[in-house]
């Protein structure tokens, strides 16, 4: 290998270095869909960057390099297919449709699911004034972990995830009524009240008191 042929290598692999580490930094950054499509993008760019100079298809034959093409081709494919049923799930698993009990589908009135108490129903935490716009983190424990957990429990569909206090202070600034709000009513992805109509606004408030709360974030009381 003569010296210009090893600077190249030498810059292709300090280039695969710094996308990797672009990579790692935006794992650490909250940009909704967006963290998905880019790091696909970048390990797609460095599958190709690999492809053409350490495998030598820039000056392989014909029929070398449309079997290259056709493998990515069926790589896109495949990842495409994989995001479509990812973003169809975030809808169905928030609605319950995918899970196993058939209660999940149709609680009682003023109830919701709380797969910690035995019977698996919890009445739902009511406000001790009624009209109070104060969340209760305590109350609005049992409603995230019988709800909200199959979302914000691991960030699915871009949720932020309960513990990162970076994505909640975000949230944060818009203030709590904003947020009651959007859960209410439904946002982006997420369907009114998670997907449970039954439950009450103060039911929702107090779910987000609590995973701000659980997220280090002190409110306010008054």
């Amino acid at each position: 290998m003569d010296e210009r042929t090893r600077r190249n290598h030498l810059g292709i692999w300090l280039l695969l270095l710094s996308l990797l580490g672009l990579n790692i930094a935006l794992s650490f950054l909250d940009l909704g869909i967006f963290n998905t499509i880019l790091t696909i993008a970048i390990a797609a760019l460095q599958a190709f960057i690999i492809v053409t100079f350490f495998m030598y298809m820039r000056s392989a034959a014909p029929v070398p390099r449309i079997a290259a093409a056709t493998g990515f081709f069926w790589l896109l494919l495949m990842i495409g297919l994989t995001l479509t049923d990812y973003q169809t799930r975030f809808e169905d698993i928030a609605l319950g449709r995918l899970l196993p009990e058939p209660g999940w589908e149709s609680p009682g009135v003023g109830q919701v699911p709380n797969p910690l108490s035995e019977s698996g129903y919890t009445p739902a935490p009511q406000p001790s004034a009624p009209g109070t716009a104060v969340p209760n983190p305590a109350s609005g424990e049992q409603v995230y972990a019988s709800v909200c957990i199959v979302c914000h429990g691991g960030g699915l569909g871009g949720a932020p995830r309960t513990g990162d206090k970076a994505a909640w202070l975000k949230r944060a600034e818009q203030g709590v009524d904003t947020l009651v709000d959007h859960a209410v009513k439904g946002y982006k992805g997420m369907p009114p009240k998670g997907g449970h109509p039954e439950l009450s606004e103060q039911d929702v408030r107090n779910a987000i008191g609590y995973m701000l709360y659980a997220s280090g974030i002190e409110l306010q009381r008054r």
